[in-house]
């Protein structure tokens, strides 16, 4: 039963906080400036107990996900792999995709000039870096340069040396060929420099040497023309940056939601039925802005919609149109991507077809801060997803907004 004063608070706050988009103009307004005092009484609804802190590490859902896709994205290669890396989540792109900003910064020890790597494949070369993101400039940037070497066939011939240079489409021009080898449609080009200066602001020396950067495509007397980078940028959703010699693995501090707006959840105000959302007690003056995540401890509850001044829309999973890229994790078993989720209820979804039934814990796979949160528990058999019952709690609970981006 939901307490009275729970219920009328729903009904005010969907008239008077300014998430609603159908007010428009002066009533709007009106709305927004009544709805002040509401929303800063709501937190005083309900308990005042908070969501649990944070687990172990080796308990979190979240990080378990995260340590383990980290683990599948390192080099197999022995001398590439002794290096401390980090992982990170790519949180926007820029320049056409040719830009990857990633959410990590000098708090975990990022710097200029650091390599993003995928496995054996170098993706680009951190160019900026702030307190909690860094720019990462890809191979298919047309500012990109490095220098490349082609590895001998023979013990007796040299190899070939190669100045690159990024075209801002799917190939890389070759400048420069030094080296007497013959080269051949399909060598392997790994990096052996640090990359160019650009523009006459230079970067530190990387450690980016000896990582993958394609595959010779054409060439011309003996002579290469172009290469095809090994890296696709644009399905790039977490990498890995090497910051020097060692042997670690380690999540970039984002993970510690330290940037998280709090608020509370309204219950009961759904926008229609059959969707699924709530309405939070906090809005544009916090920071909210659409897109932003909402999670209740490591439980990903769905992505903010509209905002107003004091107050924002959630849309919940297995809300219609609220389409979602997800992956199974089985325990000891490895991950199995279910692609992107299409909602057909509250907890079923259909998926891309797995072999077999599979069961497990279900986590947003997607961009951005909120990658690896769980999702629930369920099983995948045939296509469709069906996750376990896990009710929204009833009652004002908390919640935390995680910013899409670094503000």
């Amino acid at each position: 039963m939901v307490p009275p004063a729970a219920r009328l608070a729903g009904s005010l706050a969907l008239l008077a906080l300014g998430a609603w988009p159908r007010a428009e103009g002066p009533a709007r307004a009106a709305a927004a400036t009544a709805g002040v005092p509401l929303a800063r009484l709501l937190p005083l609804l309900g308990p005042r107990s908070e969501a649990s802190g944070p687990r172990a590490a080796d308990e979190d859902p979240v990080r378990t996900f995260l340590l383990e896709e980290a683990r599948t994205l390192l080099p197999q290669d022995a001398p590439l792999r002794s290096r401390r890396f980090l992982h990170a989540s790519v949180v926007g792109r820029e320049e056409d995709g040719s830009v990857l900003r990633l959410d990590a910064g000098t708090e975990d020890g990022v710097a200029p000039g650091a390599p993003a790597v995928l496995g054996e494949v170098l993706f680009g070369v951190v160019e900026e870096v702030s307190g909690r993101e860094c720019r990462v400039r890809t191979v298919l940037s047309s500012r990109f340069r490095a220098v490349g070497r082609v590895a001998p066939r023979v013990e007796t011939e040299e190899g070939s040396s190669l100045v690159l240079a990024g075209t801002g489409g799917r190939f890389l021009t070759i400048a420069v060929s030094e080296g007497m080898d013959p080269v051949r449609a399909g060598d392997r080009v790994a990096c052996a420099a640090p990359p160019f200066p650009v523009e006459g602001e230079g970067v530190p020396g990387s450690a980016g040497a000896g990582f993958l950067l394609g595959l010779v495509e054409g060439t011309a007397r003996g002579r290469p023309t172009r290469v095809a980078p090994a890296a696709d940028p644009s399905r790039a959703r977490a990498l890995l940056l090497a910051l020097g010699e060692g042997e670690e693995l380690r999540l970039s501090s984002s993970t510690s939601r330290a940037a998280a707006i709090p608020a509370r959840a309204i219950p009961r105000s759904e926008v229609a039925p059959g969707r699924r959302s709530l309405l939070l007690s906090a809005g544009s003056r916090a920071g909210v802005m659409e897109g932003d995540a909402v999670a209740i401890g490591p439980r990903l509850l769905g992505f903010v919609a509209s905002v107003g001044p004091w107050s924002c829309r959630v849309r919940l999973l297995g809300d219609p149109g609220l389409v979602l890229p997800l992956s199974l994790r089985r325990e000891g078993e490895g991950t199995v991507e279910l692609g992107l989720a299409r909602p057909e209820g509250a907890r079923e979804f259909a998926t891309a077809t797995v072999e077999g039934p599979v069961r497990g814990s279900v986590h947003f796979s997607g961009e951005g801060i909120a990658r690896g949160l769980l999702v629930g528990s369920g099983e995948v058999r045939e296509g469709r997803l069906v996750l376990d019952p896990d009710p929204v709690p009833d009652g004002p609970f908390p919640v935390e907004i995680l910013p899409g981006e670094a503000r």
